[in-house]
């Protein structure tokens, strides 16, 4: 097999990158679950921040507005995070999961025996 990292003179990929990978439809709709996994915890929690502020925004009224403040920001940030993350799996899912060969006995660790 040719070195992956091997360049020629001008720097150049000495070695061909496969146009297409094969795509593995059970490690798509796997990775599919992990991320619409993901994605709900990720809501979840960020319900159960903004209650925990708003009860403490209801019990301690001497800093209220800093915590109105703090949620406010909490909400902003989190669905932030919730609408890049959602962006970037659905780009890669749309790219598709290459299919994961077996490992060879050469790739194998050495017992130091």
């Amino acid at each position: 097999m040719a070195d992956p990292y091997e360049v020629d003179d001008q720097g150049t990929p000495a070695v061909e990158a496969e146009s297409v990978a094969e795509s593995d439809p059970a490690a798509e709709e796997a990775l599919r679950r992990q991320v619409d996994a993901t994605l709900r915890f990720m809501a979840l929690s960020t319900i159960v921040g903004l209650v925990i502020i708003a009860i403490l925004a209801a019990v301690l009224s001497d800093v209220r507005g800093v915590l109105i403040l703090v949620g406010i920001v909490y909400l902003l940030t989190s669905a932030g995070a919730y609408w890049y993350l959602r962006r970037t799996f659905n780009a890669r899912l749309s790219r598709g999961v290459p299919s994961v060969e077996a490992p060879s006995t050469d790739d194998a660790p050495s017992t130091g025996s």
